[in-house]
């Protein structure tokens, strides 16, 4: 498959995601439905998805669907851990697998 060179407003490749069903590039913003804030949360319950969650989201769970180790880096506050616990929850918490969690902390 060709990579474009640009795709409406983008500017690098690391904001697509190639969809291997229907063989075409796609803004990572555009491969998750569109967040709608519920008034029940309360804040620290929010989590707003960014092209950076998404786009870590996404790899961290085609590496751990292959059976491979990730390890994730970044500044404080970023959203790692939040991002992958969040995987973990609604992914991989069922009859096929089982996690468990550990904080680490600066």
């Amino acid at each position: 498959m060709k990579i474009p060179n640009k795709i409406n407003d983008c500017n690098s490749l690391f904001e697509l995601y190639f969809d291997q069903e229907e063989m075409r590039w796609v803004q990572w913003m555009n491969t998750v439905p569109k967040y709608v804030v519920n008034k029940e949360d309360t804040f620290l319950a929010l989590s707003i998805p960014t092209i950076d969650t998404i786009r870590l989201s996404e790899i961290s769970r085609s590496l751990m669907m292959n059976n491979k180790h990730i390890l994730l880096i970044g500044p404080t506050g970023t959203g790692k851990s939040l991002t992958l616990n969040k995987l973990l929850r609604s992914d991989f918490d069922n009859d096929d697998w089982s996690y468990f969690a550990l904080g680490f902390s600066a």
